[in-house]
């Protein structure tokens, strides 16, 4: 039986992420269970035959790409709220968890051919998810009865998953079959219902309008496919310099009134209840304010933070007093919304600098692996910059389960 198990490990895991791949229509239950399974059979696993293989190397794996958790679970020992803290620390499991049972086994988990398979589960389950919301809101996507924002709103409610990460998700789904589409030399068949797909996540994109993660998805996709083209990386890094000052250039008043909606933060919320005001409060009028709110509470504790979970706190004492002219900060919760920034207000710039170290060392790993973990990586870092990704369970599994994936497959030709 013992035997058996060790045989059978690397393909036990590898059937519970072809499970785990599907998790766009896969209940957070279903996800969590997933999980748990994957982590009792890496931690029997380990004291049968995986200690034996243990290595400093692997350690150092594991503090990289696990640094997040590692840094907030530091942060924990000066926070004020410890309950709040250990639950977000728990909800963050699976950025260790899912990296464990890759390090563990003798021989890596995942081939390429493995990886196409994960792919076309989370392709499909996209397509599915996608298919389902076009279908229940056919009449209200083809109208103009209701706002593309009120329109991502009954969509967010109805499948209880929030736009933004519903958007990274087809971001990554674009950068998969773009990957795919380069590598293939299969039936010309394939490569057309490869190229509508691409098209039909494209489409999604504009439909949910979430901006950071649209535009996250043109550079990266460009990006990647440039780099699956094999252009010296200096030559595509100029290029986007040229394209960001001929961008900066044709859309200066644009660039420069979203500049100074931003900055208002006095001005930004007008005086009375919510339901009044709203026609009159844009997404850049809330940020001004969130940012406000970081800036100033961060100047208070700078070096170590406020520790994990005592953030939102904060921010929310700074609302009550600067801005209890409405009440927009008492109905809704607002996070820091960008993940540098909430790493920066819980574990300080000491904290962060430990966390950019990582991001770093990780990038530096991403050229030797499969060319589309470098399109993922640079997806994931710029939504760090406006979204806070890593703060609810549809985000950290995304990252979780890709970060994991693309690090440890292992690759013959490096593409």
């Amino acid at each position: 039986m013992r035997q058996k198990f060790i045989n059978h490990y690397n393909n036990i895991q590898f059937f519970l992420l072809l499970v785990l791949a599907a998790f766009p229509i896969l209940p957070k239950g279903i996800q969590s269970t997933v999980i748990v399974l994957m982590s009792v059979s890496t931690t029997i696993y380990f004291f049968i035959e995986g200690k034996k293989h243990w290595s400093y190397k692997k350690i150092k794996v594991l503090v990289v790409l696990g640094s997040l958790p590692i840094i907030n679970s530091v942060s924990l020992l000066y926070s004020e709220n410890l309950q709040l803290g250990f639950k977000y620390i728990f909800r963050l499991s699976p950025m260790i968890l899912i990296v464990l049972v890759f390090l563990i086994g003798k021989v890596s988990i995942l081939s390429t051919e493995r990886l196409y398979k994960l792919f076309v589960i989370f392709i499909i389950s996209l397509i599915l998810l996608l298919s389902f919301l076009h279908i229940n809101f056919l009449d209200e996507i083809y109208t103009n009865d209701i706002s593309p924002w009120e329109l991502r709103s009954y969509m967010e409610e109805f499948i209880n998953i929030h736009g933004t990460y519903l958007s990274m998700w087809i971001g990554m789904g674009i950068l998969i079959l773009i990957w795919l589409l380069c590598k293939s030399s299969r039936k010309t068949l394939m490569r057309i219902a490869g190229g509508l797909f691409l098209l039909y996540f494209y489409y999604w994109l504009y439909v949910i309008g979430a901006r950071m993660p649209f535009f996250a998805t043109l550079i990266s996709s460009m990006f990647l496919f440039l780099f699956l083209l094999r252009t010296p990386l200096k030559i595509i890094v100029i290029s986007f310099l040229i394209l960001g000052i001929a961008g900066c250039i044709v859309f200066k008043p644009q660039i420069y009134s979203k500049i100074e909606e931003l900055s208002d933060y006095k001005n930004a919320i007008p005086a009375g209840k919510y339901e009044n005001t709203n026609p009159l409060i844009s997404n850049e009028n809330i940020r001004s304010v969130i940012y406000y709110c970081s800036f100033k509470i961060f100047v208070e504790e700078p070096l170590f933070g406020y520790g994990t979970g005592s953030v939102n706190k904060q921010l929310q004492g700074c609302y009550d007093e600067d801005f209890n002219h409405t009440d927009l900060f008492k109905r809704f919760q607002f996070n820091s919304h960008s993940q540098y920034l909430q790493v920066i207000l819980s574990s300080g710039l000491i904290g962060f600098l430990f966390y950019i170290i990582s991001l770093m060392v990780l990038v530096k790993w991403s050229f030797s692996r499969v060319k589309l973990y470098v399109g993922f990586l640079l997806l994931i870092f710029l939504c760090f910059t406006f979204e806070n990704i890593l703060y609810r369970h549809d985000g950290i599994i995304f990252f979780s389960f890709f970060n994991s994936v693309l690090f440890f497959t292992r690759n013959k030709d490096n593409q």
